[in-house]
């Protein structure tokens, strides 16, 4: 009896011991996530002047991010000035296998997918991520050539860039380049209307404007 009582407890503990090591063994560590989005420190309206001396074009209402945005914002901000006409990229007849996209925060992660290209040397994408200006005090060193939809929204405020075709006369403001490719050979501009369609060939030089996003 005694032997029996014996062998039951051994084999209690055993069942307590493999239990407890099963259940430490499942436990799943926590992996660190994407940093934690908080509001900006002030408001502002869409046409108020931004922190870096631009007029703000865009406010998406809340402030958010995740990896296709590449950080937290809520506002885009175009910089104070618009750059001179520049080819959309030396590679002219390469696909970024139509990687990139058009959607409002996508224009930061497209200026990074055309500069890291193969045998990229220079575009519009790069000046614009290269572009450092200086407000006072503060630096800002974090633009990107926007995206097709975040071209609409800066166009929707600047009635130089909407243009009209009339298929007789043509009459446009400037054209300007977006960071979202259409096709091997072209990439999407403003305005949209264009005869053409909305899309130029990558090898003509247009002016563009560098935009941030915070």
């Amino acid at each position: 009896m005694r032997l029996r009582n014996f062998l039951l407890l051994c084999f209690a503990l055993f069942l307590t011991v493999s239990f407890l090591d099963a259940k430490s063994s499942t436990k799943v560590s926590k992996e660190e996530g994407p940093p934690v989005c908080t509001a900006s420190d002030k408001e502002y309206n869409v046409g108020d002047m931004g922190p870096a001396g631009g007029i703000i074009f865009y406010d998406k209402g809340f402030v958010s991010g995740g990896s296709s945005d590449g950080k937290c914002w809520r506002y885009l901000e175009e910089a104070p000035s618009d750059q001179e006409g520049h080819l959309w990229s030396n590679l002219t007849n390469n696909a970024l296998v139509l990687s990139t996209e058009t959607y409002i925060g996508s224009g930061y992660m497209n200026t990074l997918k055309i500069i890291t290209q193969n045998k990229h040397a220079t575009s519009a994408a790069k000046i614009c991520h290269d572009l450092i200006v200086k407000n006072g005090d503060a630096t800002f060193n974090d633009y990107f050539l926007p995206s097709r939809s975040e071209l609409t929204a800066l166009c929707n405020r600047r009635p130089s860039c909407a243009g009209t075709d009339t298929k007789k006369g043509l009459s446009y403001g400037p054209i300007l380049w977006s960071s979202s490719e259409f096709s091997a050979t072209d990439a999407y501009v403003a305005p949209e209307n264009l005869q053409g369609g909305g899309h130029m060939s990558k090898k003509y030089e247009y002016v563009f404007v560098c935009i941030r996003a915070f």
